[in-house]
């Protein structure tokens, strides 16, 4: 994620905001905290990375932390799905819900800057 904070402040001039590097704000909960920061976006990106491993029965797989999820699923209805990117690490082992699939997705695989020109094309 701070590899696409730098790159959208230092390359497009635009102001990221990081939920985790704002104040509380006398927010009570994350969800207010959450909530007090998203309702100033216009646009989300969110980053799956495969960091949690998900098991059915001898199956296993990875997938996005679940307040990612949960975030991009808050900014597709708060926004509306054209306004909202899933940046997606690709890895065999990982695995995204059918229903993003209406949800623009760009793929990499190391460094978010791979795919650095699809951010750009897709903030104009």
């Amino acid at each position: 994620w701070r590899e696409l904070e730098k790159i959208l402040k230092d390359d497009f001039n635009l102001n990221p905001i990081v939920l985790k590097e704002q104040p509380d704000g006398g927010a009570t909960t994350i969800i207010d905290k959450f909530e007090k920061y998203a309702e100033q976006c216009s646009y989300a990106f969110a980053i799956f990375t495969p960091d949690d491993i998900v098991k059915t029965g001898d199956n296993s797989y990875f997938q996005a932390r679940p307040n990612v999820i949960y975030e991009i699923g808050w900014f597709s209805a708060r926004l509306g799905r054209r306004k909202v990117c899933i940046i997606f690490q690709n890895d065999e082992n990982a695995e995204i819900f059918s229903d993003f699939q209406g949800i623009i997705q760009k793929r990499f695989y190391s460094n978010i800057s791979e795919i650095y020109r699809e951010i750009q094309l897709e903030l104009k």
